[in-house]
């Protein structure tokens, strides 16, 4: 899927997760805008602006949804590419907002994070 909106993006996770149930190798290649708020990432579609920290969860993909598509499957491996640009569209003020991508702290087992 190239140039996704928000519900676009929504679905093509969600059927990854489904497609992911009968698969022995799970492979997540996002390349796009992310952005950090709150020590979690989230995929910015391209049919929106941030204006606010606040509004990130509800405007965005949260790259955890992917991770827990990831968890529940019963793969052998899962590998899960984030090529995201790091520059935050968010004003200064935000104290939410951080520069970069936060670290995955948990994953699911067998899972490598590029």
């Amino acid at each position: 899927m190239i140039d996704a909106g928000r519900e676009e993006m929504a679905r093509a996770v969600d059927e990854f997760g489904s497609e992911l149930r009968d698969a022995e190798v799970g492979l997540f290649y996002y390349a796009g805008h992310g952005v950090q708020v709150d020590g979690k990432n989230y995929l910015i579609p391209v049919d929106d602006w941030l204006s606010v920290a606040s509004v990130v969860p509800y405007r965005t993909v949260a790259a955890n949804e992917v991770l827990s598509y990831m968890a529940a499957a019963d793969t052998e491996v899962n590998l899960f590419f984030l090529d995201a640009c790091r520059h935050n569209p968010l004003p200064a003020t935000s104290r939410a907002a951080r520069r970069g991508l936060a670290p995955v702290s948990r994953r699911p087992p067998e899972t490598m994070i590029f």
